[in-house]
């Protein structure tokens, strides 16, 4: 398991995403999947910035870890939190809207999403399914 803490700041985001991708490496996932799970975490991280800060900045909160056959991504903030059903995550907004893509392309890049939002913060946290590598295996090479 890894966790991370840093400060509620646009500078966060890529240290985030640095974090979960060496997680990812170390095991082994598959550049396409890792891919996905990046953007996916890009965008959750992205939504912490700028809808969770409280009036003192606060934190954001990364925990990655694998569950079964799943790599379960959560990223925490201490705002004022939102309802999710008022966000429509199961349709491609409008252009001409001004948000809601993020949580989108979360929903459709990941297998499971659950947000849990509240007045002290909102975790949204992230599961998709990996191949991992069995303990031992070695590749066999192409011919």
């Amino acid at each position: 398991m890894l966790e991370f803490v840093a400060q509620n700041e646009p500078a966060c985001v890529p240290q985030l995403r640095r974090h979960v991708r060496d997680f990812l490496h170390t095991l082994r996932v598959d550049p396409s999947t890792t891919y996905d799970i990046l953007l996916a975490t890009d965008e959750a991280a992205a939504n912490a910035v700028a809808h969770g800060r409280s009036d003192h900045g606060g934190i954001v909160r990364l925990r990655c870890s694998t569950e079964g056959g799943c790599v379960v991504v959560a990223i925490a903030d201490e705002g004022a939190g939102f309802d999710p059903a008022s966000v429509e995550m199961h349709q491609l907004p409008s252009w001409r809207s001004q948000g809601g893509r993020g949580l989108y392309l979360v929903r459709e890049l990941m297998d499971e999403v659950q947000i849990d939002a509240s007045p002290r913060g909102t975790v949204i946290q992230m599961k998709r399914h990996v191949e991992l590598p069995r303990s031992g295996a070695v590749p066999i090479p192409d011919v």
